[in-house]
């Protein structure tokens, strides 16, 4: 399940910070079912599993989406985080 988190996002008193391009807003934020964790995406297409967004909080601020695609390229496609919009805020 992921979700378009357009925001910041402010962590342990510092804003969540891609550690590739230096984004500082503009997620996909993934929850993983079988493992209960969010992972973030970052439109450069940088990805990786953050420990500091715990699963109730994801339910809790983006909801829950009645549809799952099982292809995740072609969603990261469709909300423009394949890399097409790198360095870009929308």
């Amino acid at each position: 399940m992921c979700w378009p988190y357009p925001f910041e996002l402010p962590l342990d008193g510092g804003l969540l910070v891609c550690g590739a391009c230096g984004a500082e807003r503009d997620w996909l934020l993934i929850l993983q079912l079988r493992t209960e964790t969010v992972s973030v995406r970052c439109r450069c297409t940088n990805e990786w599993r953050e420990p500091r967004i715990p699963a109730g909080w994801y339910r809790q601020h983006c909801g829950e989406l009645e549809q799952v695609d099982p292809h995740p390229e072609v969603t990261n496609r469709a909300l423009g985080f394949d890399g097409t919009f790198a360095s870009t805020y929308l």
